[in-house]
């Protein structure tokens, strides 16, 4: 079974000790290979990888509480201990999985990870699952920022594949709104200011740093125009910007296809690009 799930599980197996999947994002992009060598040789296949995704949405939507505390089976029954130790659950080794899956090149890989994803956001951000802290800590704190920064470097700097670019910008606004700007679930500014800079890294976002500096303006003057609206003002808000972002990150994405992309550090179009999203 495991051999038809690719080298994202076995990472996110091997990882265990708690960090973030943006922190081994070279690990990540090696396993999105549709076959992976992994120890002692072994060919693995992630063949099986979008039927599981698509089976763990299926139990999120219908049992999330049995999905949420199923043991991995590769934890000893005596590092149970009390039960709300998420080290030892299956689902942190699924959602690791999935956020490293997201770069996966291919589309029913990338769009069932991303399904899988917004099924457990919808649980977690249920009053009723406010009663889980622990899941709902795990989340906000470590698969959040995951989700955000390889969203990020995925439609930005154009690594996702283009037909899911859609659906994850969907997921990315919806993590970004989240942290930014619900009250059970906000990160500091500081924080978000961080992981969009270690997203768009030098190294991955090729358009020069004016571009860069566009995108992050932009996502934290909306933020806090956000933040400041009333109630009933949020949601045109929301829709809108929503709207507006996913034509920004296209248009990033679709620069990043550019054969030379450093090349058009200082051309007119992505001058044109900074003036529309400065104002």
């Amino acid at each position: 079974m495991a051999s038809l799930l690719g080298g994202a599980w076995a990472t996110a197996q091997q990882q265990g000790n708690g960090q973030p999947a943006f922190e081994t994002k070279a690990a990540a992009t090696t396993s999105c290979a549709s076959n992976t060598m992994l120890e002692g040789g072994s060919s693995y296949s992630n063949t099986g990888l979008a039927s599981l995704f698509s089976l763990l949405r299926i139990c999120a939507e219908h049992c999330p509480y049995i999905l949420l505390n199923l043991k991995d089976e590769n934890t000893d029954d005596n590092d149970i201990g009390n039960g709300h130790d998420n080290s030892v659950l299956l689902i942190r080794r699924a959602l690791d999985s999935a956020v490293s899956s997201l770069l996966d090149p291919q589309y029913q890989v990338c769009w069932n990870s991303i399904a899988f994803l917004e099924s457990i956001m919808d649980v977690l951000t249920r009053n009723s699952f406010l009663q889980e802290p622990q899941h709902v800590e795990e989340f906000r704190s470590r698969i959040c920022p995951s989700i955000l920064c390889t969203l990020l470097m995925g439609c930005t700097c154009g690594k996702i594949v283009s037909v899911a670019l859609p659906d994850a910008c969907r997921l990315l606004i919806r993590t970004w709104w989240l942290m930014s700007s619900n009250t059970t679930w906000r990160s500091s500014e500081d924080l978000l200011r961080s992981l969009v800079l270690q997203s768009l890294s030098s190294d991955c976002f090729l358009l020069g740093e004016e571009a860069r500096a566009t995108v992050l303006m932009y996502l934290c003057s909306h933020t806090s125009a956000q933040n400041r609206s009333t109630s009933e003002a949020k949601t045109t808000t929301t829709t809108s910007t929503s709207h507006e972002f996913e034509r920004m990150v296209t248009q990033l994405w679709e620069l990043h296809q550019h054969e030379t992309p450093q090349a058009l550090q200082n051309s007119d179009v992505v001058r044109r690009f900074c003036i529309q999203y400065q104002g």
